[in-house]
């Protein structure tokens, strides 16, 4: 009997006539796809990976460090202070460095007090330091550079303000110490109905989110209220938050109305604006009378700091100072309800940096003043600032930066002694100070969780208001995570070097959006001045004159850009000749006009800066969300 793996006649000539498959080929072929995959996979990675190239220039060896380093560059020359070197000295060799230690440690033997341990640790740490550096070993054996994503895009907007040409904001999760994004930011044009009148804000949530969502959704809105009371120019308390995340996606749908369904999105708004209004004035009503006794105590301290013959400035910015405590405590009062907290205990809060900017009349164009009073200062509008714990805001003004906030934390001497005064507690580590071992912020909103801890983090904000005048250039609004790893003159060397009006850095090392405005600015200054060198040649007319004379009142897109190498003799017609790429759009003449193009290259440059600060910070190594707010002022020179 056959068995079953017997193979007939027939099967057998079947299989006589099979040919085997050609590995060799089929091995090649599966080679060269996996090539052109492992081709493809690194080409795309080696887009994605891409880490800009940001530097610092230290103040102590004027070396330009890059900012993944500077932490480490600032420890290596408080190293230096410590082995009591003096500014500019360096030791010479390994063992200069070692009989240097040996001296520090022979002068601390020989007093007759005892020896103190700590002070011995940190010459031994010092020493290591600066010899690893010597040594080249710091970096290969000491040091782990970490894989970052600083992916970020930044958003922008001009505004209807005409001292404020863009404003941009940009924001990071940094997801290598965050699990959630617990910052906001807020930007209303036309606050209160009024064009002269916005509102910025960045609110930096800790503990969740809660918080800094509920301030900034509903703190303008006490601010509108009060406001209305004596500032006539205020016709409206409805407002939109043009830096949310909904009215974005919104302005990039335009194009798409078809998906959009506009009779129940209106219907769900203005349910949504009644609920909040009904809670505003609900939490205005019960916060009256304490307001009234806050107020009485504070006018009773403040007599005797305000002089007889206030102006109606000093009186106005002295009431929207009042406002702003007041949106403060009634923003507060709304937190304390404690919807959507979690725990018992840890409650969420916020740290606010909020800012209202009030122009005056309009700016006078560049090209309308006179060689004579280039130097006069010129004021164009007011800024009213408040502040209630670390984040920070700074103007940069004749490319000097002013830090407008009081940093609310342990790291402020007055802070501390307040505090402490009122019986806190501040635990101490290496890194830094906190309130009662939970908090190192001494105000902020929120916290309502822990009464013992609401008794030293206060919800009253600093407020001060500042002069605008026309050498005033931007303001950087931010978040934590950039204060804690840059100072006030780092921020600005950052961020001036983008503006025209300065030096910009080669375009190697630049961010792409950086890169791509250079590039583009060439395109501009030579297509212009082949157009001018041409038209030099050829008899002027009657007609070509007069348009010569009225283009002089029209300002050039990169005026600043052009001043040292071009003439006044540029006219629109010049323009039309050269053409520049952001985006998908061409600038001409036909398409758009020339203020169009102004204001989008103003976008440009708004998103350029914030965009390279949030990189920096988290190529700085911060431990926190990044939130950056920049809008440009008259004297950036766009």
């Amino acid at each position: 009997m056959a068995s079953d793996s017997s193979i007939s006649y027939g099967d057998q000539k079947e299989f006589a006539d099979w040919n085997p498959p050609d590995y060799d080929s089929m091995c090649c072929s599966r080679k060269r796809d996996y090539e052109r995959k492992k081709e493809s996979e690194a080409s795309e990675t080696t887009t994605v990976d891409f880490k800009p190239y940001i530097t610092l220039q230290c103040k102590e060896c004027s070396q330009h460090i890059d900012v993944r380093a500077l932490h480490e560059h600032k420890k290596y020359h408080e190293a230096l202070v410590t082995l009591k070197y003096k500014q500019g000295m360096m030791p010479e060799s390994v063992d200069s460095l070692m009989d240097r230690r040996l001296l520090l440690l022979k002068k601390i033997s020989n007093g007759n007090d005892l020896i103190d341990q700590k002070l011995i640790r940190q010459i031994d740490k010092a020493y290591e330091l600066v010899r690893s550096h010597m040594d080249q070993t710091y970096e290969p054996f000491r040091q782990v550079r970490d894989d970052v994503d600083v992916n970020v895009k930044a958003n922008s907007l001009n505004c209807s303000n005409l001292n404020i040409l863009a404003v941009s904001w940009c924001c990071h999760k940094n997801e290598r110490w965050k699990e959630q994004m617990e910052d906001t930011k807020v930007f209303q044009d036309s606050f209160g109905n009024d064009p002269r009148k916005a509102y910025f804000a960045v609110f930096d949530g800790y503990g969740g989110h809660r918080a800094a969502h509920v301030a900034a959704t509903e703190l303008h809105h006490f601010l509108l209220h009060e406001m209305i009371k004596f500032d006539s120019s205020i016709r409206c308390t409805c407002t939109i938050n043009k830096a949310s995340s909904a009215y974005i996606k919104k302005d990039h749908m335009e194009d798409h109305k078809s998906h959009c369904r506009p009779i129940s999105s209106y219907s769900e708004k203005a349910k949504l604006h009644e609920i909040s209004q009904d809670i505003v004035q609900q939490i205005i009503e019960s916060s009256t009378k304490k307001l009234q006794l806050e107020d009485i105590n504070e006018r009773a301290q403040n007599l005797t700091n305000k002089s007889l013959n206030d102006n109606k400035d000093d009186m106005y910015n002295s009431r929207i100072s009042d406002c702003f405590k007041k949106a403060h405590f009634q923003t507060d009062l709304l937190l304390s309800l404690g919807k959507e907290e979690n725990s018992k205990v840890r409650w969420s809060g916020c740290s606010t940096v909020t800012i209202l900017v009030d122009s005056l009349d309009r700016p006078r164009p560049v090209n309308e003043s006179s060689s004579s009073d280039i130097n006069r200062v010129e004021q164009i509008g007011y800024m009213h600032i408040a502040n209630c714990g670390d984040s920070e805001a700074m103007l940069v003004r004749a490319n000097r930066p002013y830090m407008l906030t009081k940093k609310h934390s342990t790291k402020n001497p007055a802070e501390v002694a307040r505090v402490t005064k009122q019986g806190g507690k501040l635990s101490s580590s290496k890194d830094q100070k906190c309130v009662n071992g939970v908090l190192p912020t001494t105000r902020g909103l929120g916290n309502h969780g822990d009464p013992d801890l609401r008794k030293f983090v206060i919800r009253k904000p600093s407020t001060i208001t500042v002069k605008l005048d026309n050498f005033s250039q931007f303001v950087v609004i931010a978040s934590k995570g950039v204060w804690d790893v840059f100072t006030p003159d780092e921020v600005a060397t950052l961020l001036l070097q983008i503006l025209p009006s300065n030096r910009l850095p080669p375009t190697i090392h630049c961010t792409s959006s950086v890169r791509a405005l250079v590039e583009q600015n060439s395109v501009i200054l030579s297509a212009v001045q082949s157009r001018i060198s041409y038209d030099l040649n050829k008899p002027l007319s009657k007609q070509s004159i007069e348009d010569d004379n009225k283009s002089e009142n029209s300002s050039d897109v990169f005026s600043n850009f052009t001043r040292s190498t071009l003439s006044d003799s540029s006219s629109e017609s010049d323009e039309s000749h050269a053409t520049i790429m952001l985006g998908e759009d061409t600038w001409s003449e036909s398409s758009q006009t020339v203020e169009e193009n102004r204001q989008r290259v103003q976008r440009g440059f708004a998103n350029a800066m914030a965009e390279k600060l949030t990189q920096a910070a988290i190529l700085a190594g911060t431990r926190h969300n990044v939130t950056v707010m920049i809008f440009l002022l008259p004297a950036s020179g766009l």
